[in-house]
């Protein structure tokens, strides 16, 4: 079963994601490909670079080409899609995948996902970088959220991460 994690920075889906993997062995794609892909300095790493330093969307080319390094030797593996911020990132990832086959959209306010961003970031463009991202999850978000009609569940995310992880858990469960 392949899981796609939807929300704003900051709302849980990396502590869910890990949650999830370690109760049901699946493999995280997370905005480490990303990251891989600068270290490895590969091709247009620079413009990717710039791009996360910025909070800006990463073009969709150069996303496509470090999720495919990441997916394609995991293909006969269950995955949790822990990027999933627009909705053309999801048709990319939906090329390598059959499909995500539940998703959820964990839901916090403003404030909440801000304070726990806060909580672990202390960069000095951290704010800046929140609202550009929050700005371009609710402008994907009704594309999203239309494409992944009823295999899309709303969750709480104003619960604890552990409160939140046993609700998806039995619901994954059942």
């Amino acid at each position: 079963m392949n899981i796609g994690l939807v929300g704003k920075t900051g709302c849980g889906k990396s502590t869910l994601a890990k949650h999830i993997a370690a109760e049901f062995g699946h493999e995280i794609i997370d905005s480490d490909v990303l990251r891989t892909y600068i270290n490895l300095r590969l091709e247009g790493w620079q413009i990717m670079q710039r791009h996360m330093e910025q909070g800006l969307q990463v073009p969709l080319d150069l996303f496509a080409k470090a999720l495919s390094r990441k997916i394609i030797p995991l293909q006969d593996k269950e995955l949790i899609l822990d990027t999933m911020l627009s909705a053309e990132i999801l048709f990319e990832y939906e090329k390598y995948t059959n499909r995500i086959d539940i998703a959820f959209h964990l839901d916090a306010s403003d404030e909440v996902a801000a304070q726990r961003v806060l909580a672990r970031n202390r960069e000095p463009k951290i704010l800046e970088h929140i609202e550009n991202r929050k700005s371009r999850f609710l402008k994907e978000f009704p594309k999203l959220k239309q494409h992944l009609g009823s295999r899309l569940i709303n969750i709480d995310a104003h619960q604890t991460p552990e409160e939140i992880s046993a609700q998806v858990l039995e619901i994954l469960g059942d």
